[in-house]
């Protein structure tokens, strides 16, 4: 068994004699190396996540992994309920080691929130405004953050912030009845 140290492809030659008092052998042969380049880590996945849903992660690095969570496996899925630095430290066949870390950012799930509403329609216009930010779908269609001069009704409101969380918020207008008023 040969075992040679090489930085660099290419071929190695090896020259062999075996000799005794009545025979001489001698026998020079060529060998190809193919020399390993060390493998880099690299964890793929996103670093955004929704607090309470899952993200997997995974890497392509071909040697043995151990994660910070402990796992072992090339693929892991985790629910990451704050921020956090995830690590993966790769070892190759030829020992060397590699690491890649990720920092998690856990974006807070918007507040599903009610209102119930009373207004005068017929002397007020009503305006909805709700108290977060994002990209908005309104259940009539709509999709500006606000609604302006609405007729009694429920309104409903789904809200996906830049991470791609969600919130939805219902809010029913009503027009209160009207007051009566007596002279005595």
């Amino acid at each position: 068994i040969l075992y040679v140290h090489a930085n660099n492809s290419g071929t190695i030659n090896v020259s062999a004699t075996y000799s005794t008092s009545t025979t001489f052998c001698s026998s020079n042969l060529n060998y190809p190396i193919n020399v390993l380049q060390s493998d880099t880590m690299h964890i793929i996945g996103n670093n955004l996540v929704c607090n309470g849903s899952s993200v997997t992660y995974s890497t392509n690095y071909n040697g043995s992994v151990v994660w910070s969570n402990g796992s072992t496996n090339h693929t892991i899925t985790i629910s990451p309920t704050a921020n956090q630095i995830l690590t993966c430290t790769g070892t190759s066949i030829c020992g060397d080691i590699s690491i890649d870390t990720i920092a998690i950012i856990v974006s807070n799930n918007q507040q599903q929130n009610n209102y119930n509403l009373d207004y005068c329609l017929s002397t007020s216009p009503v305006y909805i405004h709700p108290q977060l930010l994002g990209s908005y779908t309104w259940s009539n269609g709509s999709i500006t953050e606000d609604l302006t001069n609405v007729s009694a009704g429920t309104y409903t409101v789904n809200i996906m912030d830049g991470n791609g969380c969600t919130a939805t918020q219902v809010v029913t207008v009503s027009e209160p009845s009207a007051l009566n008023a007596f002279i005595s």
